[in-house]
């Protein structure tokens, strides 16, 4: 089970074409389910690998016992910047459109990917929808534009369904589970907070704030169900699938999947406490990640099947300590490894005994590589001025840091060989093998042009074609225009100045509230906190409302305008700010785009496609087109009309 994470892609190979789906997808069956579910899978089933206290890739040596727990490591050499090396193919990847729209250019950035159980195919879920790749080349299999944020994806045990939880914001979370193949929806769960599968069966765990259904998803019928008046958020199955644990407002449950009954509860004063099991089922962890005191920095350790606490291991070494961000268990079920913000260590999982630590380690841990050997770690140096960061390969057997990586980034998946894994790393997506120390191959966002409309030069984010043909946006971060063929997608050109677009149209923001030649536009204050949008025509003396009425608390505020070349058509971006106790519909519905007719007021079109902050638009120069960019890694082409 891995860590809950809710909530921050060369030139010349364009990708995501359809043409090869056939021939991929018979290269890449999954291995199928047995035609009889068994729900509670027998803990001898599939022995646990043994790790090896050396490695295949690289030199370590033994470690001498020692009475007190030692920091491992050299100092950090002196950093070299990552560039990717020329003979590395990078992918610039199509984004599946959204209603209305022409093309959506890039994918937005990865939240979350997991290999195929067969290790052929990553299902990525972004900030603008859940896409299906291959492994090898990053092809597109599928994809599903969606209003919401994919911020979890979890492959079937077999092989078949994908399930993947929308929207990372914890009061607006609902799930799908998909076809593999496809992307057609199987089943949705609009309340969803939680969608787990049980190891080796087709039993899919549904958690929602009301209680807990176990589907049997060869058949969609309820194979178990729990209702309680408790506000349930997190769930896990242990690795032998006879105890699924659900972690409560202040409380965890852990219930027995036989007769699906309670076993015991375990009470803390926090929110929500994550729980993680050891390979062998026998001790379960409790912790509470992020907690910012240190009393709470702790790691309770339990035996699994009785409840009996074991030890309360403080995230601490002398006076240093820090915030418990992640948990795992080597595949032995001897060490327990603790990541925080400033801290990590290999405790002995029988006594909660710091067996190793490494200091100036922040939040980035990967899982432990399937051959048992190593963990990722982001280090942050500070011996060197200016300060190092780097992803260090530790030893979990030695706890000697065995290589270094002139990165930081995330570790999303290892493939079972143990040595190559798939990670996040400045806007990019890479697979990496240890043994050549270089990635093999990117897959490169289109990458916004800036972060939020706050930090952005918005007359400079796009620029059109003479010809409407094609769009150029600037990159983030860097300085580097793209171009782009605005029906297609593809990648054009390149350049690292102006020198490419020049003569091109570029967009240029005015400001809400302005004065302009032909039209003044400002919003209106009403009583009771009502707002609204008025067109002023200064040629005419027209005045037009433009906008619904809305409450401070719950608003459409509009920033900016862009007008249509002819100058009878603006564009307005609206941002939508709410509350918790007033969820928006959609991250989508808070990035809104309209279209008006000066001269009459009317409303011609209304966009919504963007995930998170749009914060540029631009008409093309024929006008039958309008670029839209956002925080959330994409450009979208929008047609408006002649």
């Amino acid at each position: 089970m891995k860590l809950k994470s809710r909530i921050v892609l060369v030139l010349g190979i364009i990708v995501l074409c359809g043409c090869a789906i056939s021939s991929m997808i018979a290269e890449a069956t999954p291995t199928q389910v047995s035609d009889t579910p068994t729900a509670v899978p027998s803990s001898t089933d599939t022995p646990q690998p043994t790790p090896t206290a050396t490695s295949t890739l690289f030199q370590t040596r033994t470690p001498e016992p020692s009475a007190t727990p030692t920091q491992t490591g050299t100092p950090a050499p002196t950093a070299t910047p990552y560039n990717v090396p020329d003979d590395v193919p990078i992918v610039y990847p199509i984004g599946a459109a959204p209603e209305g729209a022409i093309s959506r250019i890039g994918i937005g950035y990865i939240l979350d990917m997991e290999l195929s159980p067969d290790e052929q195919w990553i299902a990525t879920g972004t900030s603008t929808g859940m896409y299906m790749l291959d492994a090898s080349t990053y092809e597109e299999l599928w994809s599903v534009a969606t209003e919401h944020l994919v911020c979890e994806v979890n492959w079937s045990p077999d092989g078949s369904m994908i399930g993947y939880l929308l929207g990372c914001s914890e009061d607006n979370i609902s799930g799908r589970v998909t076809d593999w193949r496809t992307g057609a929806i199987i089943r949705e769960f609009a309340n969803a907070q939680d969608l787990e599968w049980s190891p080796g069966t087709s039993l899919l765990a549904v958690i929602d704030s009301t209680g807990v259904v176990v589907w049997d998803t060869r058949t969609w019928e309820i194979y178990r169900m729990l209702e309680k008046e408790a506000d349930f958020r997190y769930g896990w199955w242990s690795p032998d699938g006879r105890i699924l644990a659900i972690s409560a407002f202040g409380e965890v449950w852990v219930i027995d999947t036989t007769s699906f009954e309670v076993i015991y509860t375990l009470e803390h004063p926090l929110g929500y406490q994550l729980i993680v099991f050891s390979p062998d089922s026998k001790y379960m962890a409790r912790y509470a990640r992020n907690t910012m005191s240190e009393i709470f920095s702790s790691v309770n350790v339990y035996e699994l099947s009785s409840g009996k606490h074991l030890y309360s291991y403080s995230h601490t070494v002398g006076e240093e300590w820090g915030f418990v961000f992640k948990v795992e268990f080597s595949l032995d079920g001897t060490i327990m490894a603790v990541n925080g913000n400033t801290l990590s260590t290999l405790v002995d999982a029988a006594t909660g005994n710091i067996l190793h630590y490494q200091m100036s380690v922040w939040s980035g841990m990967s899982a432990i590589s399937p051959n048992g050997e190593y963990l990722i770690l982001n280090i942050t140096s500070y011996d060197t001025n200016p300060y190092q960061e780097y992803m260090g390969l530790w030893n979990v057997q030695t706890g000697e840091i065995d290589a270094r990586l002139p990165l930081d980034g995330k570790v999303h998946d290892w493939f079972e060989d143990g040595q190559r894994f798939f990670l996040t790393y400045d806007y990019k997506l890479m697979k990496w093998d240890l043994s050549e120390r270089e990635p093999l191959s990117v897959l490169a966002a289109v990458s916004a042009p800036c972060v939020s409309y706050y930090h952005c030069d918005t007359d400079k984010t796009i620029f059109w074609s003479p010809d409407s043909r094609f769009v150029a946006t600037r990159s983030y971060p860097g300085d580097v225009l793209n171009v782009w063929d605005a029906s297609s997608g593809n990648l054009i050109n390149t350049a690292a100045d102006e020198a490419t677009v020049s003569g091109w149209v570029e967009s240029q923001i005015h400001e809400i509230d302005s004065v302009d030649e032909t039209i003044r536009i400002h919003i209106v204050e009403g009583e009771g906190n009502a707002r609204w949008i008025e067109i002023e025509n200064l040629l005419t003396g027209e005045l037009f409302t433009v906008s619904e009425t809305w409450k401070s608390r719950y608003s459409l505020i509009p920033f900016g305008f862009v007008y249509s070349p002819d100058g009878k058509r603006i564009a307005l971006i609206y941002r939508e700010f709410h509350t918790a106790s007033v969820p928006p519909d959609n991250d989508a519905q808070a990035n809104i785009i309209k279209v008006w007719d000066i001269e009459t007021g009317e409303q011609l079109y209304r966009f919504v496609g963007h995930t998170e902050e749009a914060y540029s638009v631009a008409f093309s120069p024929d006008g039958t087109r309008l670029a839209s960019v956002s925080a959330d890694g994409s450009i979208v082409i929008w047609d408006v009309g002649p």
